[in-house]
């Protein structure tokens, strides 16, 4: 004789209500069960229970003492580390199981398990599944074989949250449309710079840079061709780094060149040969048609040992200023 639950459930979908029966040899057909024979499970049918859950509803949450596995026999279930949808680790379907890592290690659960559709579970209390393990090779081989699988998917899963988490945190240090260093990797980056030539008793560069009449760039030949001749300011600038170096777009068109461990004499030439290579450069737009060239003023200034990152700047900015009013495309250096 074949034992069965009987259940009269509402159908969630249509409102309907069923009457619907599940066997031993439904429950062979399910991974946990997979090369058991249905005779031999057939106790564990009149000890399982049925549960109906509507979309949203909250089946385990963080710190749950959780003492059942819960089987899907329809719909998909989803576990969220923070109940939002942006902290989705997985959604499970028909015929894969929830809450066997509770119930095997006894500690509470540590995420939201919810209804994503109407579901309907078979629910195992923890003494049962125990005696599944000890009884049946097929059962605990199955269960260990979703249970790597889960672990897998859960370091698939961590690994490209890890990755698109670094991609965020570039991109909030990046400048988009010219690849370099945004103000705000300056702000964190500039004080440790600092700190190390100071410690390393060494002196470091620092050049601002503007685009000359940058605006009237602009007004003449439109806001994209501003950005086709700032793209092309970031390329010139980063083409001539070395590997200590860092160009930052400090704002606008405005830029500033890092240059650790580098005297007096090599800041100025580095400045010289940008200004050189700039006026030099083609730029083009979008459609590959030619645009006008454009030419730059460097403010350069030489850290002193008591300089504080605004006192730098403020050098460099005055230098530039100075450059700007000699007839810009040129190097000033602060003299201090």
């Amino acid at each position: 004789m074949v034992v069965t639950i009987d259940s009269t459930q509402q159908n969630m979908s249509t409102g309907r209500v069923i009457e619907d029966t599940v066997t031993a040899a439904r429950l062979i057909e399910l991974p946990l069960f997979k090369g058991e024979c249905s005779e031999s499970i057939e106790w564990l049918l009149e000890k399982m229970e049925e549960r109906w859950l509507q979309p949203e509803d909250i089946l385990l949450q963080p710190g749950d003492h959780n003492t059942q596995l819960f089987l899907i026999l329809d719909g998909k279930i989803r576990v969220e580390l923070d109940n939002s949808s942006e902290g989705v680790i997985s959604i499970l379907s028909t015929g894969e199981c929830v809450g066997e890592i509770s119930v095997l290690d006894g500690q509470p659960t540590s995420a939201y398990v919810i209804a994503h559709e109407p579901c309907r579970l078979l629910v195992i209390e923890r003494e049962d599944i125990w005696k599944l393990i000890d009884n049946s090779h097929a059962v605990a081989k199955n269960l260990l074989f979703m249970l790597s699988s889960r672990i897998r998917n859960n370091n698939s899963n961590l690994s490209n949250s890890i990755q698109l988490q670094r991609h965020y945190e570039q991109n909030a240090r990046t400048d988009i449309l010219t690849g370099l260093y945004n103000r705000r990797w300056n702000d964190e980056m500039l004080p440790r710079l600092i700190e190390r030539c100071r410690i390393g008793e060494v002196t470091m560069g620092l050049l601002m840079i503007d685009i000359d009449h940058f605006k009237q760039y602009n007004d003449s030949y439109g806001h994209q061709a501003g950005d086709e001749a700032l793209r092309a300011t970031g390329k010139m600038l980063l083409s001539h780094l070395r590997p200590n170096d860092s160009a930052v777009r400090f704002g606008g068109e405005e830029f500033l060149l890092l240059l650790p461990s580098t005297e007096k004499e090599n800041v100025v030439m580095v400045a010289e040969r940008l200004c050189q290579k700039m006026s030099q450069m083609k730029i083009v737009d979008q459609h590959g048609e030619k645009l006008p060239s454009i030419t730059i003023s460097v403010g350069a200034a030489i850290m002193n040992r008591d300089d504080t990152v605004d006192s730098l700047i403020a050098a460099a900015d005055k230098a530039l200023y100075r450059a700007k009013e000699m007839g810009r495309d040129r190097v000033v250096v602060s003299e201090r």
